[in-house]
């Protein structure tokens, strides 16, 4: 009886030996697994921060590349505001040259032709636009180029008949509305006796002035 009891414990610790060693079997196996899991995590993580790395590199390289392209721009701009800088002071040269030129040609007309001011009567006044579609060039008979402006020396422009109203010469036009201070500088095929044209800066001026009478009092008397 004794042996029967005695084998019956050794069997009972026997399972339980059994039972404990595959618990820890499966424990260590457990833990096997959550290792090579959290060694495959940390290996993908590694991988990601390593392309950050290359992403980062390569950020850096398009920064420095763009850097450079920015710089040769401003470079380029830097160069190209000095050469506008040239030309605006060549314009600007030019201009003086053509207003000194202008004023000579304009001081050699006037020169002995101050009258002091006389009026010379009623005169039909028209209106018309540097660029007109009869064929206009911008260029007056006295050679002055009228395409940008409608004023010469402070005075209106306006065209004459030569043989009534010299070239150059200045002439106050008193109008229903005021008076002002005109230059003679061109001429026209229409433009005969007492007809003056007058230099206005749109078609719309124009046919808004239209034909009318004015009274001119001769300041200067060209040639």
């Amino acid at each position: 009886m004794k042996n029967k009891i005695t084998t019956g414990v050794l069997a009972v610790g026997l399972v339980v030996s059994v039972g404990g060693w595959t618990l820890a079997h499966d424990d260590v196996n457990r833990l096997k697994n959550e290792t090579e899991e959290q060694k495959k995590n940390l290996d993908n993580k590694e991988a990601k921060i390593a392309n950050l790395g290359d992403v980062v590199k390569n950020k850096d390289k398009e920064l420095k590349e763009n850097k450079k392209v920015i710089a040769k721009k401003e470079s380029q701009i830097k160069n190209k505001e000095k050469l506008l800088k040239k030309k605006n002071k060549e314009i600007k040269q030019l201009k003086n040259k053509l207003n000194k030129k202008e004023q000579k040609n304009f001081n050699i007309e006037k020169k002995g032709s101050d009258v002091g001011g006389y009026h010379i009567g009623k005169f039909e006044m028209t209106s018309y636009i540097a660029m007109c579609q009869e064929g206009c060039t911008g260029i007056t008979r006295t050679g002055v180029d009228i395409k940008n402006r409608i004023t010469y020396e402070g005075h209106r422009i306006i065209a004459t008949d030569p043989n009534v109203i010299p070239l150059w010469s200045i002439v106050k036009i008193h109008t229903k509305s005021g008076s002002f201070t005109a230059i003679s500088l061109d001429t026209g095929g229409g433009i005969k006796g007492r007809i003056i044209d007058f230099l206005v800066s749109s078609e719309n001026e124009a046919r808004i002035n239209g034909r009318q009478m004015v009274d001119i009092e001769i300041i200067r008397k060209g040639k």
